[in-house]
């Protein structure tokens, strides 16, 4: 197996030991040691508008990111990436001598300040839809230019890079410890902005939202200053802040959302038939302490039975979880 070959198993099998917010600076530093470059951006933007939404660097001043974003519409790299998706673009193939290239905007209000000489790009719009992954790629010495070899190394990578983050956003989101993994989730910045999208979750808000066009979330993201769930009209918004962005898992609510966790447990427990005993070893509790959640249970579910208790968990059982 190859160093190329190597790295694209990396990214996809390591991606559950490295959290969300980090992945793109950790699969960047892998890619470091297949292609000789000396620092990246990777942005990810929205296609109707080109707004940027998330920028990653490595190994680049802090300022970086901003002039980067003001520098675009000067960027001749980034135009041609724009418009030839999948390519990959060199700087100096479009400069015919370097006195062209030493009076060209991006070079002197960008490049040369962050101590950068060679610049290559390319865009990709496979992933999320409505957005578009952008990267360069830079090295800091004249005489290190990229090969041919080297810009197809980048060409080929970068495209398992944007279908890495998405599959390394999942992968963690759907981690059996993470609170209500089970549910539909996605990613989106503080405006709402959809950057990862589960199936299950366009189906639901397109069932409450029928006018939604995915881009963007139909209501306002709630603004927890710690993660916990919301209520939004028939919707349960779980939210938790990842980095720049923010962790969403929805659901629709149900009458057994009046219960507390445990009490929910012990609950559907009871529904599949369990003991007081089987269920005091499974989540280590007495059985006093389940008859005590069972009798502040049935009042919040307005029941007095394990017959309609039961009937209460099949018939919301897809939407609590468990």
């Amino acid at each position: 197996m190859d160093s190329q070959q190597q790295f694209i198993k990396r990214i996809y099998q390591e991606c559950l030991a490295v959290s969300g917010n980090r992945f793109r600076s950790w699969a960047l530093g892998l890619l470091r040691e297949v292609v000789d470059f000396d620092s990246a951006i990777w942005c990810k933007g929205e296609i109707e508008t080109g707004a940027l939404r998330s920028v990653t660097t490595t190994l680049l001043p802090g300022n970086y990111s901003a002039a980067f974003d003001r520098m675009r519409k000067h960027n001749p790299v980034y135009a041609k990436a724009w418009e030839h998706q999948g390519a990959l673009f060199d700087l100096a193939d479009m400069h015919c001598n370097n006195r062209a290239r030493e009076d060209s905007q991006i070079v002197q209000r960008l490049l040369e300040p962050a101590g950068i000489f060679h610049q290559c790009g390319i865009m990709h719009t496979e992933g999320s839809p409505g957005f578009f992954t952008y990267m360069e790629f830079y090295k800091t010495k004249k005489k290190r230019c990229f090969s041919p070899l080297e810009k197809n190394q980048l060409a080929t990578l970068s495209y398992h890079l944007t279908g890495a983050a998405t599959h390394a956003f999942f992968v963690n989101a759907a981690h059996p410890t993470a609170d209500h993994w089970k549910r539909a989730t996605g990613l989106c910045d503080e405006h709402g902005y959809l950057f990862e999208c589960q199936v299950a979750l366009v189906r639901l808000l397109k069932h409450h939202y029928p006018q939604w066009e995915q881009q963007k979330l139909p209501f306002e993201v709630p603004m927890p200053r710690k993660a916990g769930v919301t209520v939004v009209g028939g919707l349960n918004v779980y939210i938790a802040r990842q980095g720049d962005l923010f962790l969403l898992r929805v659901w629709e609510r149900n009458p057994l959302d009046a219960l507390t966790t445990r009490e929910l447990e012990v609950a559907v427990s009871v529904a599949h038939g369990l003991t007081f005993k089987a269920i005091g070893k499974n989540l280590n509790l007495s059985e006093s302490t389940i008859a005590n959640h069972m009798y502040r249970a049935y009042p919040k579910l307005g029941i007095s039975s394990r017959l309609q208790l039961a009937e209460l968990v099949m018939t919301y059982h897809d939407r609590i979880g468990y």
